[in-house]
């Protein structure tokens, strides 16, 4: 779909089946809205259709956004002329034009190309990876979407600062020996059984992986593997102190197939060569592509679910995805990906009926299904991944493209498998696996069961978990359905308590994807629905959803929270053009599972300051998980004395903190508070600062300061802001003594007359009294010389 353009920028682990700002706005004259990218050589105000962009703390752009009918132009007066500009190259010339913005020296440098995906409409995602100096920033990306003519329509970005400190005095022989035991402790094992690669220096900044904000800093980087389903690491070691600073699982619980049967025999593996080398080849497959079946039914069933999978990806979604390319890879160069990072992609891989000697239960037959990756050892894509099924786990195919799905995850968003991230990890296996079993109906017993949303429910054990209502107890598990739902998990970032209970916490994100598919009233909001299993048009409903969670897949960074997945779901939708009913689909879908819903405090910095000085209004905006809510548009009210109501004053979206900040000098007394902007998010209730106390500025005049006995003289003068009562005062035995008050006229005038009965030096002050409003202030001293 051709879209009209207008002004150009430069004019303007384990993952497992089962647990084991500102917005640019207009504001009113004197309004004083904190924007640290002012220079951005976006022009905004002149943008038809507005551009909104949210920053960071340290003032970086983290979320641009246009209106999908006025996209920004392509800056490259060359690539403009082309009828269908390549996306990488005009993706490139927006970097330039927006560096300063994004806080990057030099694009072409610090900003490496990881991959350009096709995601509908005729756009395309193009993701960078961020380097400093030439050393790779872990989880720094930039996410853009560009339409056929190379214009752009949204940017994500979580990008880091240099370490204040670049030096690494931990070793990098040191590095590996803690990372060894980390790992060891994540998979409970011993480190005698654990294996080290791939050793590299990183930066690390606790903001990109959805932890606290702190300065960025020197890191190793340290694939680690034991053989064990949940030992497959990347740690991050500090450079200097040598503590870990992070534990990401890269083993997630995946149309070349090829598949091999292990029959249950333990398989022991504590080195990357030793495990890849177990990974199923041509030398012992049991089923290559186009082989007539075999006679193990688990390979049957792998064989038959990778191609479901494969040809729902490549056919049912409007943008074909070859997932061959995307995440298999060439058995040839695997030793060569461990070591050097090079090598070529070609083919899905599956083992069968798995045992791992070194698990921490060596159960066989594995109770569970797994995808393992590569370790991503340089900033360019992905190097692909295998998949590995315990007996009775092929037959399901939602298990088998839930497993598949965290390779395309990992090919895409790179969502870290911890907290929240890690929560949405799993749930885009689930919304794929649905999909994909939705898609594929075998009968009416199978379309009844498709009906239920439910994950596994092929499995001899019986479903896993219920999208439909994740509260349902399957597994000893009852998941949340919502943001509030008690039943959120709160364990420890750590394997044990899965990773921050992603298996669990992935309910909330399964409860939006149902309700977008299927529809329906829940906490209160009626949910259109796309109509899956609702008989007619379900075919182009999965088409819809799967085009909505492919091109999100594409825009998340890896660090994302559930505020960021409703925010970017709706952002999809606008930007496929949906409208009417599937748009409000969406949009009531993200409302009625609250990851839209906030809690909002205000505070301000200084409760007394002097009038015409900064008074610095700071607004945080938080989720209910307690993570910081990004992109919350907000709108600041202010009430001046002596008035009783409140009016606008400016607008502002909050920071990757969570936060928004107003720099105003009160001209006159005043009180503010913030409201959450209506349709940003779920509109909150308001809620008040305390009242700003100002401090008044007093000047003082005298009609002659040389009056002579018993003759009146005048003090004039001006209290600032307006609103209070002065008293003229004068020095008496040391103490200052009132001598009589006026009120201020409303233009903050005064006028004292005063005589003296006697001569000499005279001393005199004015005061404005302390109220509700106001503070108090005095102004400078006269000396009076009385003749």
């Amino acid at each position: 779909m051709s879209r009209p353009t207008t002004i150009s920028v430069a004019s303007l682990a384990i993952f497992g089946l089962v647990a084991g700002t500102t917005v640019a706005a207009t504001t009113p004259a004197g309004a004083s809205i904190t924007d640290p990218g002012a220079t951005s050589s976006v022009v905004r105000s002149a943008h038809p259709g507005g551009v909104q962009i949210s920053r960071g703390v340290r003032g970086r752009l983290t979320r641009l956004t246009t209106d999908p009918d006025h996209p920004i132009t392509v800056p490259d007066a060359t690539l403009a002329q082309e009828s269908r500009p390549s996306p990488l190259a005009a993706a490139r010339a927006h970097a330039h034009a927006l560096a300063g913005s994004l806080g990057v020296t030099s694009a072409d440098k610090d900003l490496v190309s990881q991959y350009v995906h096709r995601v509908g409409n005729g756009d395309n995602a193009v993701r960078f990876a961020q380097r400093i100096n030439g050393i790779s920033v872990f989880a720094g990306r930039v996410a853009m979407i560009v339409d056929s003519q190379g214009s752009l329509q949204a940017v994500s970005s979580g990008l880091a600062s240099a370490p204040g400190d670049t030096s690494m005095t931990v070793s990098r022989e040191v590095a590996e020996t803690v990372a060894r035991s980390a790992a060891a402790r994540a998979g409970r094992t011993v480190a005698s059984r654990v294996s080290a690669a791939a050793a590299r220096p990183v930066i690390y900044s606790p903001g990109l992986v959805g932890l606290s904000e702190g300065p960025s800093r020197m890191a190793w980087s340290v694939s680690t593997i034991s053989g064990a389903e949940d030992a497959n690491d990347e740690v991050l070691v500090d450079a200097r102190t040598a503590a870990v600073l992070l534990v990401n699982a890269r083993t997630q619980r995946a149309l070349n197939r090829i598949v091999c049967d292990r029959g249950n025999a333990r398989v022991a593996s504590t080195s990357y060569a030793a495990f890849f080398a177990s990974v199923c080849d041509n030398s012992w497959s049991s089923r290559n592509e186009g082989d007539p079946a075999s006679g193990i039914a688990d390979v049957n069933g792998a064989y038959s679910n990778l191609g479901r999978t494969s040809d729902f990806y490549g056919t049912q979604l409007t943008t074909s995805v070859d997932l061959t390319s995307l995440i298999g890879y060439a058995d040839s160069d695997v030793t060569e990906w461990a070591t050097s990072g090079t090598g070529t992609v070609n083919q899905l891989r599956a083992s069968t009926n798995w045992c791992d000697a070194l698990e921490f239960d060596p159960s066989c037959p594995m109770d569970n299904a797994f995808f393992t990756n590569l370790p991503v050892i340089n900033d360019h894509g992905y190097p692909g991944g295998a998949i590995f099924f315990g007996t009775g786990y092929t037959n399901p195919d939602d298990v088998v493209a839930h497993e598949l799905t965290h390779g395309v995850t990992a090919a895409t968003s790179g969502l870290l498998y911890q907290l929240e991230s890690g929560a949405i990890n799993e749930s885009m296996s689930d919304v794929f696996g649905e999909l994909v079993d939705q898609a594929h109906n075998d009968g009416a017993g199978d379309q009844a069961d498709d009906a239920t949303w439910k994950i596994g429910e092929d499995i001899s054990g019986g479903p896993i978990r219920s999208m439909s209502d994740p509260t349902q107890l399957l597994f000893g598990t009852r998941q949340p359905d919502k943001m509030t739902s008690t039943n959120w998990y709160v364990g420890a970032n750590d394997a044990a308590h899965d990773h921050g209970g992603v298996h669990s916490n992935s309910g909330v994100g399964n409860k939006v994807a149902y309700l977008i598919g299927h529809g329906g009233t829940f906490n209160g909001v009626n949910v259109p629905g796309l109509g899956i299993d609702q008989g007619s048009g379900q075919s182009a409903g999965i088409t819809k959803m799967g085009d909505l969670y492919w091109r999100v897949e594409n825009t998340l960074l890896p660090g994302a929270s559930y505020a960021d997945l409703g925010r970017e779901l709706v952002a999809a939708a606008i930007q496929l053009g949906w409208s009417g009913a599937n748009l409000l689909t969406v949009k009531n879908a993200v409302h009625a599972t609250q990851l839209d819903k906030l809690a909002t405090r205000i505070s301000v910095s200084a409760t007394t300051i002097r009038a015409g000085a900064t008074l610095r209004i700071t607004a945080k905006a938080n989720s209910y998980r307690g993570g910081a809510a990004s992109g919350v548009a907000m709108r600041l009210y202010r009430r001046l004395y002596p008035s009783t109501s409140y009016a606008f004053y400016g607008t502002g979206t909050t920071n990757s903190a969570g936060a928004i900040t107003w720099n105003v000098k009160p001209s006159a007394t005043s009180r503010y508070y913030v409201a959450i902007v209506a349709g940003s998010v779920a509109t909150a209730a308001a809620v008040s600062s305390n009242p700003v106390t100002v401090n008044p500025v007093v000047s003082t005049a005298s009609s002659n300061y040389r009056p002579t006995k018993r003759k009146y003289f005048v003090v004039t003068g001006k209290a600032v802001p307006v609103g209070g009562r002065v008293t003229l005062q004068r020095l008496s035995s040391g103490r200052w003594v009132s001598v009589t008050t006026a009120a201020v006229f409303s233009r903050g005038a005064y006028a004292f007359r005063i005589r003296y009965s006697s001569r000499g030096y005279k001393y005199l002050r004015v005061m404005d009294y302390a109220t509700t409003w106001h503070g108090t202030g005095v102004s400078r001293t006269l000396k009076i010389h009385v003749v």
